[in-house]
């Protein structure tokens, strides 16, 4: 397929409140920039990426994108740029929104694609979500501790990511606890703040809600400052089960394997984060490992757009559970691309399949 690829349109979406992304970054907004793949063959049918490096996760900038972006476009021309070569010498987050745009593109050309690929039909289908809570300094206060877990039970979510290592533990720790009490799974993530003492002290105040299966995983909570061989023989040792985030992009990818023979026993879960993995080509692999090891198969968002969500509740379908995805970041969004903002219903994030074949949900963008 012959393909026509347009310069990018910028945006920049305002956060709800400022978010915390590590020890030393916290956003107020998300900025970034779509790209548009038309065939030559018919103009009006177009694929949409969205390209937005997450400041404090992705090593490239916006700067570096957009330029990235002009030289890749030049030779944009065949379909088969896609391959994983191709995206390995680009920005990850480039790569991913190129891929998007290219699967979007094949959905108009070919909307059998959906059933096909992905199994979905209808009107629309959903995909369960996981509630993300990210503390403040009030969180901790009783009665907005009380809060907090009323208005969890009213969203329907049976699971809830609590970002961790920001205050002092046994204030968090209580706040997992009064979670645990109200029959709400918990899934930590400490975003590699902790170090190995710390998640001895979680491990050992957190033991009756382990042992009632409260207590899903803990994502990465030790520090970067540990070599990955020293991480994974601290997480072998773990009584608290581990889920494996940034670590994967460390992971060698190839096409006949992935070199992750060597996890801990205790990992039960990847986070896969498309957007910083880059091509879908390394998500897919993800995933296909996941269903053949039987460990959860998470796919998280960098607080992007209601597209790329949309997008990223896709992939999801070509899963075989149930596993809540790591959506909630949408909710910390007080502007969006979409034109009308994708529902929420008792846990589940409901995604209309009309989306992804008009551009009258992406007005804004034309």
């Amino acid at each position: 397929m012959l393909l026509k690829a347009e310069s990018c349109n910028e945006f920049n979406l305002r956060l709800k409140i400022p978010v915390r992304i590590n020890d030393k970054v916290t956003i107020e907004s998300r900025q970034g920039f779509i790209i548009i793949l038309r065939s030559k063959d018919d103009e009006r049918i177009c694929g949409i990426g969205e390209c937005a490096p997450l400041s404090g996760l992705h090593e490239e900038s916006l700067e570096d994108c957009k330029k990235a972006w002009e030289a890749a476009r030049k030779v944009l021309v065949f379909s088969d740029f896609s391959s994983p070569e191709f995206a390995d010498g680009l920005p990850p987050s480039l790569a991913f929104a190129i891929d998007q745009a290219l699967l979007t593109l094949r959905l108009k050309a070919d909307p059998l694609v959906l059933k096909r690929e992905f199994g979905v039909s209808g009107e629309e289908f959903s995909v369960p979500v996981n509630g993300l809570l990210i503390p403040s300094e009030h969180s901790f206060e009783n009665t907005e501790m009380e809060a907090i877990t009323e208005s969890t039970l009213k969203s329907g979510v049976r699971a809830v990511k609590v970002k961790v290592g920001r205050f002092p533990r046994n204030k968090e720790i209580a706040l997992v606890k009064r979670l645990a009490e109200k029959g709400i799974f918990i899934r930590l993530d400490g975003n590699r703040l902790l170090d190995a003492e710390d998640l001895r002290h979680w491990s050992n105040n957190l033991k009756a809600e382990l042992s009632a299966g409260w207590i899903e995983y803990f994502e990465e909570p030790l520090s970067q400052r540990n070599y990955l061989s020293e991480q994974f023989k601290i997480y072998e040792d773990s009584p608290m089960p581990i889920a494996l985030d940034e670590s994967l992009k460390q992971i060698s990818f190839s096409r006949e394997s992935l070199d992750i023979e060597a996890f801990p026993r205790t990992v039960c879960a990847l986070v896969i984060k498309p957007t910083a993995l880059g091509s879908l080509y390394k998500t897919r692999q993800l995933m296909r490992f996941c269903e053949m090891k039987k460990l959860k198969a998470v796919l998280s968002s960098t607080f992007d757009s209601g597209w790329t969500v949309a997008f990223l509740a896709l992939l999801a379908q070509q899963g075989f559970s149930e596993t809540a995805m790591g959506l909630d970041t949408y909710r910390y969004l007080e502007e969006d691309l979409l034109d009308k903002k994708l529902d929420f219903l008792q846990g589940r994030l409901r995604i209309p399949n009309n989306l992804f074949f008009s551009n009258n949900s992406l007005k804004k963008l034309f």
